[in-house]
């Protein structure tokens, strides 16, 4: 569909399909705070938030890959130097690595019958696209979508 010979994978529609590994910005766009709202919109059945009072850390700040959180952990003890010697950056760069301290699944997208994903490419490491990072102004244009995570039986 983009004119490259290559084959791809379709939606209904026509449109390619997109896959993000580490859609670690649609849980926390940015990089700030849990958005469970929007990530609820590309995930159905998210853990539910911690009670308060418990002490108990929220279930979306969990990496899958690193639930202890060592990683950053030993980074931070070891002055920066655990991340330069798998980065030659020097820095932790989150276009190149998910956003550290974040749930996440892979996600497989329908930008559904508008064509309009709402998210930026998974190919645009500039705006951390690679991590599903949203498009500003377009949330509206995300409640259409389809994903892996949140199929819907029937019609419309």
């Amino acid at each position: 569909t983009d004119g490259d010979g290559l084959m791809e994978f379709v939606d209904g529609w026509g449109r390619p399909l997109r896959f993000y590994r580490w859609p670690t910005r649609v849980i926390r766009p940015e990089a700030g705070g849990i958005d469970r709202p929007f990530a609820s919109v590309f995930f159905d059945g998210l853990p539910p938030a911690s009670a308060a009072g418990f002490n108990e850390q929220d279930p979306l700040s969990v990496d899958p890959d690193d639930p202890q959180s060592r990683i950053e952990h030993e980074n931070k003890r070891s002055g920066d130097l655990l991340i330069s010697l798998f980065n030659t950056t020097v820095v932790y760069n989150t276009g190149e690595y998910a956003t550290a301290g974040t749930y996440w699944l892979p996600l497989i997208v329908s930008a559904g019958e508008d064509g309009m994903l709402g998210l930026y490419e998974p190919h645009d490491e500039t705006n951390c696209g690679v991590l599903a990072q949203r498009i500003p102004g377009t949330t509206d244009a995300v409640y259409d979508n389809i994903t892996n995570h949140n199929q819907r039986a029937g019609g419309r």
